[in-house]
C-alpha cells in the first residue's frame, strides 16, 4: 500500500477536513488531556507528526510547549500556516525525521500512520524513535482491532492494529511501553494510545 494515495486524498479534501476536525473542540476531551498531560511532563522541544490542520500543534504551543507540526499535505500544511501563523510547520512526512537524530524531547503521532501497512507502520516508528533525545517520549494514537487489518477510512483506506502489535513494535523500535490507554463504546471505532520512552544511553534495543 503506497501513502502517496492517501496524502493526495486529503489534499483533496482538505478544507472539507479543516471545517469538519481542524478544531481542538473536535478532539474528544479524554484525549485532550492526555495529550496535555503527556507533553506537561516534555522536557525540550516536541513534534506533531503528521500535523494536519495543525490543530493540536496550536494546542501544544498554546499551553507554552516548544513545538512544530510536520505534515506531508501541502494544502494541509498552507492552511495550518495561515490559520496558526504562530506555529512552524514543515512539509515532509514521518521518515523526514530520520535527518532529526536525537532533536525532540517528545513525539506526537495522533493517528498520522493509520494508513500505513505493517511493515511501513514498523519502519516509520524506528524512525520516529531516533528524532527522540534520551529521556524523550512518542505518544502513539492509533485504531483498535482484533487483528491488524484494513477498513473503509473515510478519506483513504486505513488500518486496524492489535494493541499488542503495537507494543511489539513500539519495543522494536528501541522503546520501552510507558503507559497504554484504550477507549471505546458508542457509534465510533475503539481506539488506544501508547507512551513510550527513549531510555538515556538506548540506540534502539529490543526489550
Amino acid at each position: 500500500m503506497n501513502p502517496g494515495p492517501a496524502i493526495e486524498a486529503y489534499s483533496r479534501r482538505a478544507d472539507e477536513y479543516v471545517d469538519l476536525l481542524g478544531s481542538i473542540d473536535s478532539v474528544h476531551a479524554v484525549d485532550r488531556a492526555l495529550i496535555a498531560e503527556w507533553a506537561r511532563v516534555a522536557d525540550g522541544p516536541l513534534i506533531d507528526v503528521g500535523s494536519g490542520p495543525g490543530h493540536l500543534t496550536e494546542f501544544l504551543r498554546e499551553q507554552g510547549h516548544d513545538v512544530r507540526g510536520i505534515e506531508p499535505s501541502a494544502a494541509f500544511v498552507d492552511s495550518a500556516r495561515a490559520r496558526f501563523p504562530g506555529c512552524e510547520f514543515w512539509l515532509g512526512d514521518a521518515m523526514t525525521l530520520r535527518e532529526e537524530k536525537g532533536r525532540f524531547a517528545g513525539v506526537l503521532a495522533w493517528y498520522s500512520l493509520i494508513h500505513l501497512p505493517p511493515e511501513e507502520h514498523a519502519e516509520t516508528l524506528h524512525a520516529l524513535a531516533g528524532a527522540l533525545r534520551p529521556g524523550g517520549t512518542m505518544l502513539l494514537g492509533f485504531f483498535v482491532g482484533r487483528r491488524t487489518e484494513i477498513f473503509d477510512h473515510a478519506i483513504a483506506p486505513a488500518f486496524f492494529r492489535t494493541v499488542d502489535n503495537v507494543r511489539d513494535q513500539v519495543r522494536a523500535a528501541g522503546l520501552d511501553i510507558v503507559e497504554t490507554h484504550t477507549r471505546s463504546g458508542g457509534p465510533h471505532r475503539p481506539h488506544a494510545a501508547v507512551i513510550a520512552s527513549k531510555e538515556h544511553g538506548t540506540k534502539g534495543r529490543t526489550r
